[in-house]
């Protein structure tokens, strides 16, 4: 796989330079613009994407994954590249075409659905053999930062709706990947509310029983 991640990641490196320039800024800019910061994938960081797929998720080929705020998109292209049909929910970002252009790069724009923070795009029941979060599963863009806690109704509400239907996406025995500790926090009593499928939820640093 050396030369699949040495292209991408010398592509993504030269649209990275391509976009600092378009806005002004400089690599030490960087860090607090985020759309930005995640937008390169690195020779180091394909490897730890096919490390997530090969020692932790170790599913079957072919399997369907499905990655919630799949951002640029490169757990879909590296999945893709091994085998696995992997599909990415993200919400809409108005004005900013950072993602957009990353993920025509990884040429997975088909295998992206955008939603507006509230209703998910439609998938049958028991689709999906896994499901991966990276910094996506508690955030809600439409409301303001005070009220993003499990205390707002609307809040609550919306995570609900969330998880029950991405319980019912999930196929029995399915695996949940949360790489966020505090998400898994919040989640968690939700989770186990509409879990009614064996569905296990994991760190994405712990390895799926086989």
């Amino acid at each position: 796989m050396y030369k699949d991640y040495k292209d991408i990641s010398n592509k993504t490196a030269k649209l990275f330079q391509e976009i600092l320039s378009e806005k002004g800024m400089k690599n030490e800019d960087v860090k607090s613009k985020h759309m930005i910061k995640y937008l390169r994938i690195t020779e180091s960081g394909y490897e730890k994407v096919e490390r997530f797929y090969s020692q932790v998720y170790r599913g079957a080929k072919g399997d369907k994954i499905l990655d919630f705020g799949c951002g640029t998109g490169r757990y879909i292209y590296v999945g893709k590249r091994l085998g696995y049909d992997v599909k990415g929910i993200d919400i809409m970002i108005t004005g900013d075409s950072v993602y957009t252009r990353a993920r025509k790069l990884y040429e997975i724009e088909d295998d992206v659905m955008l939603y507006d923070g509230t209703t998910l795009p439609y998938f049958e029941d028991n689709t999906f053999d896994g499901m991966l979060f990276v910094l996506s599963i508690i955030r809600d863009s439409t409301l303001p930062a005070a009220r993003k806690n499990m205390s707002d109704p609307v809040y609550k509400a919306r995570m609900n709706y969330r998880i029950e239907e991405l319980i019912r996406m999930s196929k029995p025995d399915a695996a949940w990947y949360i790489t966020k500790r505090d998400h898994h926090i919040i989640i968690k009593p939700l989770f186990d509310k509409f879990n009614n499928k064996n569905i296990k939820i994991y760190g994405a640093g712990a390895r799926r029983k086989k």
